[in-house]
């Protein structure tokens, strides 16, 4: 299975799905021989997931799903210390702020995974890609091109477009890629994790992975480009796994679980998705931690999509 494959699997169907489909496992934070997968899957209430930090730290844009929602997914803010939300959005996967974080770009999974734009402060939304043509969208840091991924023969490619033309130009096989803090380099997963520049030459890896290991997933430069944080599920613990690592590859640790790592505007804080215990099954809850996986603490919580923006 393709990393585009595992991705649109995660987005639409949920993590548990995924976990299901994946076959062999990747990185240890036990650093022991992963056995085999134990067995049946979890059941979850509800899942919030993909996360992203506004530019301007004041809210947290993410993916929920659960019963309340029939199980659609809705895109939601919420405010850091948790104090107020709102959903903005009935239907959509992958948000990304622009650089000033008056926008959001997102997926929209009800017509047909087109690539759409939320504006905040007029409450309105347009298509910026029509359906199915370009996925996993970032921002760029000056906020005058949009990197995304697309795939016509099953194999994600990489493109960059400018926002007035929205010309593709393509880079080459790759997935989920995320721009530089200073725009130069794009990051992106294709065997692993690997960088290259703005141009799409100079391909470097700066992760690998055993041939037939799962894709890693949400690799995300610091907002100081010295490090890179991503996420990988680990069959041996039965359990996703956050990973931090040096841009030139070296100082490989675990942050311990979870997943859909995402920095802070000021790169002191992550916020992530992970299992918590709730009602007679699990759910998949946002928490915070710090940059060195101290001081965990829970974001969401089942009242979260009750809460209102106040005005």
């Amino acid at each position: 299975m393709n990393a585009l494959s595992c991705m649109r699997i995660r987005n639409l169907v949920g993590l548990s799905l995924l976990w299901a489909l994946l076959a062999v496992a990747g990185l240890s934070c036990t650093g022991t021989e992963l056995g085999p997968v134990p067995g049946p899957l979890p059941k979850y209430e509800a899942v919030d997931i993909q996360p992203a930090w506004s530019p301007t730290s004041d809210w947290i844009a993410f993916v929920h799903s659960g019963d309340e929602t029939d199980h659609f997914e809705t895109i939601l803010l919420i405010r850091p210390d948790g104090s107020e939300s709102e959903k903005i959005v009935n239907w959509g996967h992958e948000p990304d702020w622009s650089p000033q974080g008056d926008r959001i770009m997102y997926l929209d999974g009800w017509d047909g995974l087109s690539t759409k734009v939320y504006d905040l402060a007029s409450d309105s939304t347009w298509i910026l890609f029509p359906r199915g043509r370009v996925f996993s969208v970032d921002w760029s840091p000056d906020g005058s091109k949009v990197a995304g991924v697309r795939s016509a023969d099953g194999t994600p490619d990489i493109c960059v477009s400018d926002l007035e033309t929205l010309q593709c130009r393509w880079f080459g096989p790759g997935d989920e890629p995320d721009w530089s803090p200073d725009g130069s380099e794009l990051l992106c997963l294709w065997d692993g994790i690997c960088i290259m520049d703005s141009s799409g030459a100079g391909r470097r890896q700066v992760v690998s992975y055993r041939s037939g290991d799962p894709q890693f997933l949400d690799a995300h430069w610091h907002p100081d480009g010295g490090r890179i944080v991503f996420s990988q599920f680990d069959w041996d613990l039965w359990d996703w796994r956050t990973w931090l690592v040096n841009a030139d590859g070296t100082g490989l640790r675990c942050l311990g679980s979870g997943t859909d790592p995402a920095w802070s505007p000021s790169g002191e804080q992550i916020v992530f998705a992970d299992d918590v215990p709730e009602g007679s099954w699990k759910s998949v809850r946002l928490w915070i931690m710090n940059a060195d996986g101290t001081g965990r603490r829970q974001l969401t919580f089942p009242d979260t999509t009750q809460v209102v923006r106040s005005q």
